[in-house]
């Protein structure tokens, strides 16, 4: 929702470009400590009042953001507030083990694609609320106040609606029943799971070098999206949002149309290889001036749709 203030924080505060990423960098260090911290406490005091703590903290810090903008008190407590925001906005690796305590693995991919999509979802209506919102009488403090609220609902939600997945007896995730398997074969050891064993850690190290380069790409586009389109086509906040939810429809239907399809066709590998590729050829167009916008954004968005979600 606050992307499409970008310009506007850059002329407020007459920020360089490096200035600029500062605005994302900030949030994201305090999130890295978030994501590495709020998993494992929601391993061992549940899913559900770690996501609650997690979602208050954050409305808090979005609504100082605001008001750090709206008593205009300078570009360095803006940082200051991003970054204290970023140490409690850990909630989606502890959504994505939810889902993985709570769904059979056989579906869970299906099921990753999905929580991708709802995502996706955000991106529609966020940008565009957010441009429209910064057009308003709060200018850039609305999208960021607006964030605030959306957060104290996400977490009435989860408080009002959420079960626990953790069985604190045990600390193990409480499953759904599917099949009853034979007491005699639940006691047997699995070779299968010995395997896992053995190769896990070079699967997480991969992931996590795969999550790396995706969330750096990602983090590029969302500092500097708003600002190409602003610098090139002289679009408002309201213009950058929409165009911003454009691209998210389109990388929704891609999600909904294609992804199943082509993970059937080619596999899970082979999908993620894809999806990496159109990100590279989308970022890359977008920072070559003879390339069409709407060609470069449509590979991102295409590659939006499909590498996340091959990704645990």
């Amino acid at each position: 929702m606050p992307s499409p203030i970008l310009p506007d924080l850059r002329d407020q505060f007459g920020l360089s470009a490096n200035e600029v990423g500062m605005v994302s960098s900030s949030f994201a260090a305090g999130m890295t400590l978030a994501v590495m911290v709020l998993p494992a406490i929601s391993d061992t005091k549940g899913r559900r009042p770690t996501a609650i703590a997690a979602l208050l903290s954050t409305a808090i810090g979005f609504f100082a953001q605001g008001l750090v903008l709206r008593w205009d008190m300078g570009f360095s407590s803006f940082l200051l507030a991003r970054f204290v925001t970023g140490l409690f906005a850990g909630c989606n690796p502890i959504f994505k083990a939810y889902l993985a305590d709570v769904v059979p693995s056989r579906l869970l991919a299906s099921f990753m694609v999905y929580r991708e999509a709802a995502a996706t979802i955000a991106f529609i209506v966020g940008p565009t609320l957010g441009g429209y919102l910064a057009s308003g009488p709060l200018s850039t403090s609305g999208p960021l106040f607006a964030t605030a609220f959306a957060h104290l609902l996400a977490a009435a939600a989860l408080a009002s609606c959420m079960e626990e997945s953790i069985d604190f007896r045990g600390s193990l995730p409480i499953r759904p029943t599917t099949t009853t398997k034979s007491t005699a074969e639940d006691a047997q050891p699995s070779t299968s799971s010995t395997k896992e064993e053995t190769t896990s850690w070079n699967m997480v190290l991969l992931s996590f070098a795969l999550s790396l380069l995706y969330v750096v790409g990602q983090s590029c586009f969302s500092s500097f999206f708003a600002l190409l389109v602003k610098d090139r086509f002289g679009l408002t906040p309201r213009g950058i949002g929409v165009i911003s939810t454009a691209f998210a429809v389109l990388a929704l239907l891609f999600q909904l149309l294609l992804y199943r399809p082509l993970l059937r066709r080619f596999g899970l590998p082979s999908t993620g290889f894809l999806g990496a590729l159109a990100l590279a050829a989308g970022l890359a167009g977008l920072g070559a001036p003879t390339w069409p916008l709407w060609l470069s954004a449509t590979f991102y968005a295409f590659g939006v749709a499909l590498f996340p979600a091959t990704i645990p």
